[in-house]
């Protein structure tokens, strides 16, 4: 909870890109054009299904930091003064 966000985004998508098979991508719009270039290549014309790629490096850090406010949140649940948090 004490990390900066940037450090937070850098290993939640190196961790997401290594669950797509892709572990040395630090960025999910590098990832997500990988996998779609790989699905292409061995699917001849038929193109790859949007929902099995990964989200885009910008939808990946909306859902990261709603994520991580969510789970900041639980854990202050029951602090009668839980700390600030900027949101920003």
């Amino acid at each position: 909870m004490t990390a900066c966000m940037k450090e937070v985004v850098k290993e939640a998508s190196k961790f997401v890109s290594a669950c797509y098979g892709k572990p040395d991508k630090e960025e999910m719009s590098i990832t997500r054009q990988t996998l779609w270039a790989a699905r292409l290549g061995k699917s001849g014309k038929d193109m790859p299904s949007l929902a099995s790629l990964p989200p885009t490096t910008e939808a990946f850090y909306k859902n990261l930091k709603r994520a991580h406010i969510q789970a900041y949140i639980w854990k202050h649940a029951l602090d009668a003064d839980p700390p600030d948090l900027d949101f920003i």
